[in-house]
């Protein structure tokens, strides 16, 4: 179903969104 789709969509935009704050926050701390 779309709106199944857009859903996991979402949810796969915030986990990308996470990730990268995740790598921005690990390269902080190697500094």
């Amino acid at each position: 179903e779309v709106k199944d789709k857009i859903e996991d969509k979402k949810e796969e935009v915030k986990d990308k969104i996470e990730n990268k704050k995740e790598e921005i926050r690990n390269k902080k701390k190697d500094k």
